[in-house]
């Protein structure tokens, strides 16, 4: 790939291909990358400085953020050049004072500008706000310098992300609602470095191109909105005419019920990407917000027991949620084959018994012989015996219950053991 920067003519174009990327041949390179090292390799000549055209041309750093805050691992001397465009100094003063040929100088400015970090400065052309920190607030890592990176830069991505859906245009760029035109401006830049999609070729941030992706598209359109007077106007209704983001447990029912909603259809979506964490966030604030939907909880738990550390809180969540729809057999019987796996059959014989009474199908019936024969080999050890039972331990109607003879000698069994 790097040998088409040599080629004097040529042709190009793109061909769709079905076909399935090799990763042991994929580039790892952002695109200003794959660019400014393609110029590296060609050898210095006049070409470089007869293409940056007249000397009195003025460079500075790129006015889209999406240009600007590119990801460019660079080498000491171009990053030094970098350091000097500052909106004063021109072509031929940049060459000068270097230190070193002005044909290699004049390379890395050609790379720079080619890559789009750098552009030519336009007479009388309005700037947005450039946001501060000069060359040192860009994506830049300079190769003989150790990177400085924040530990907490992972999770500002992933906790933005997690929130997205409910961050107000002025959350997500950090200004309050009444900020002037310029300190939005300021702040779209300031945090668009941080959420650039090239920052996904950073070791540390490897993971995250989906939410880096996500998260500066929808800082771009915040910007787009509140930078624009009459646009600004119509969504500072919509925000006055919308409730309140934030509920409590004192908040209108059909609010939270709504809120739940929109969390639990996210969350769904988390889970197909095998998003599980920021999933199970949302789906824990949907069961907060409506405690007694069976539903909610059911998912919940199925991507708790995933976790090792959660399993608890998933087989509470989904016994609640057989408790709560006592009539679905899958709910049932999903509880009964959990608690038994994970060496429970006193727990799981009241959901066995319960899904073979709605559905007496051969494969319920196994799950309860299973059961039974766990309980066998594991008798309910005398001290649990003498606890009362709970509230919440599912009941059966007189005439589903079996027989005192099919039963175990255990207290969840007794609660199903025949009256007559």
């Amino acid at each position: 790939m790097f040998s088409t920067f040599a080629w004097d003519t040529g042709e190009y174009k793109y061909q769709a291909s079905a076909g399935v990327l090799d990763p042991d041949v994929a580039l790892t390179l952002s695109t200003a990358a794959i660019i400014v090292e393609g110029i590296r390799r060609l050898p210095e000549t006049d070409a470089f400085r007869e293409r940056l055209g007249d000397g009195h041309r003025v460079p500075i750093l790129a006015t889209d953020p999406m240009s600007r805050y590119q990801y460019l691992p660079l080498a000491p001397q171009e990053a030094y050049l970098l350091s000097r465009i500052d909106g004063i100094l021109d072509v031929d003063s940049l060459l000068k004072i270097t230190g070193t040929s002005r044909a290699a100088m004049a390379k890395i400015l050609y790379a720079l500008v080619s890559c789009g970090i750098v552009e030519w400065k336009q007479d009388g052309a309005q700037r947005p706000a450039s946001g501060r920190g000069g060359f040192h607030g860009l994506n830049v890592e300079v190769s003989a310098e150790p990177a400085e990176r924040s530990p907490g830069h992972a999770e500002l991505v992933k906790n933005t992300y997690r929130r997205i859906d409910w961050l107000t245009h002025y959350e997500l760029l950090g200004v309050v609602r009444e900020a002037p035109p310029e300190k939005i401006a300021e702040a779209y830049f300031e945090r668009s470095r941080l959420f650039h999609p090239d920052l996904r070729h950073r070791d540390d941030l490897s993971r995250f191109e989906k939410e880096l992706t996500a998260v500066f598209e929808r800082m771009k359109k915040a910007y787009e909105t509140l930078s624009d007077a009459d646009r600004r106007a119509l969504y500072d209704q919509s925000l006055d005419a919308a409730p309140a983001p934030v509920l409590t447990a004192e908040a209108d029912p059909e609010m939270r019920k709504k809120q739940a909603m929109q969390n639990f259809r996210r969350a769904r979506q988390l889970i197909e990407d095998k998003d599980y964490h920021p999933a199970v966030e949302m789906l824990r604030e949907a069961v907060r917000f409506v405690p007694d939907n069976a539903e909610f909880r059911y998912v919940l738990s199925q991507v708790e027991l995933k976790n090792p550390n959660w399993i608890d809180q998933g087989l509470a969540n989904l016994k609640e949620a057989a408790r709560l729809d006592s009539r679905r057999v899958a709910f049932s019987l999903e509880a009964a084959r959990a608690l038994l796996e994970h060496k429970r059959p006193h727990e799981a014989e009241p959901f066995a018994r319960r899904a073979v009474s709605l559905d007496p199908s051969p494969e319920n019936e196994e799950i309860l012989q299973r059961t039974l024969d766990a309980q066998a080999a594991s008798p309910l050890p005398a001290a649990q015996a003498a606890v009362p039972p709970s509230d919440g331990a599912p009941q059966q109607p007189a005439a589903e219950q079996a027989p005192p003879a099919a039963q175990p000698a255990g207290l969840l069994s007794r609660l199903f053991r025949h009256r007559g």
